[in-house]
């Protein structure tokens, strides 16, 4: 049986659906060592939540991910900070089921 292959569609649903958007504390140790401390501002910081014990800070007030940009006169979406994007995007999805519960998520071939 042939293995199912993620590729991107860059459609925004993982980005756009989610009902937060989870930074670590790693994210921001490497936002920090880069010198991108417009990444997390004080401000920004104010509208996400800490969860101590597991080290994420989520966002709260919005349905999108911040560093979510919508590419001009297209349907498509691409990521801010691609190659600086927090951890818990880089491991997105986890698998099939995965993206399809999380947010409809259509990047299986």
């Amino acid at each position: 049986m042939k293995e199912k292959v993620f590729r991107c569609k860059q459609c925004g649903k993982c980005c756009l659906t989610t009902e937060y958007a989870d930074i670590s504390k790693e994210d921001i140790e490497l936002w920090k060592k880069i010198g991108r401390y417009d990444l997390f501002t004080p401000d920004m910081l104010v509208e996400w939540d800490y969860f101590g014990s597991s080290g994420w800070f989520r966002n709260q007030l919005s349905t999108r991910c911040p560093f979510l940009r919508k590419k001009k006169n297209e349907d498509t979406y691409y990521c801010k900070i691609h190659k600086i994007k927090p951890l818990f995007c880089r491991s997105f999805p986890k698998d099939k089921e995965h993206a399809k519960n999380f947010c409809g998520c259509v990047g299986y071939l």
